[in-house]
């Protein structure tokens, strides 16, 4: 495994290299599963998926940079995003889906760009 810091290397939505972001990106595993009854009253589980990925995000960012997110987030197409495998050293291709956007306006922040700088999170959903 490389001692390269993950950190190095930028998320890239839609072949685009995105900033780092103000705190590390949170990655979080889900296992999707069904239970249900058998006659006998035991639990049947079935696990549909394992490790689904889903990554929050939190940035502050001018206002060029909240647009392409809010974008992102309006049409809900799905984005394919590229994040650092570090198993595989190399970048892996997932397919997601935006969800729980929030921008706010950073106070003062249009008197050092012009469409003021913004601080924005969201969390990207693995399909």
């Amino acid at each position: 495994m490389s001692s390269v810091k993950l950190s190095t290397y930028p998320l890239k939505i839609n072949g685009t290299d995105i900033p780092f972001p103000d705190n590390p990106v949170q990655e979080k595993f889900e296992t999707l599963e069904t239970v249900n009854e058998s006659e006998a009253g035991t639990d049947i589980v079935q696990i549909r998926r394992l490790g689904k990925l889903n990554l929050s995000c939190s940035y502050q960012l001018m206002g060029s940079w909240a647009k392409f997110f809010e974008n992102i987030y309006l049409t809900q197409t799905p984005a394919t995003v590229k994040i650092w495998d570090s198993y595989a050293e190399a970048y892996s291709e997932k397919t997601m889906r935006m969800r729980d956007f929030s921008k706010t306006l950073i106070k003062g922040s249009e008197k050092i760009e012009t469409s003021g700088m913004w601080q924005i999170s969201f969390s990207l959903i693995e399909m």
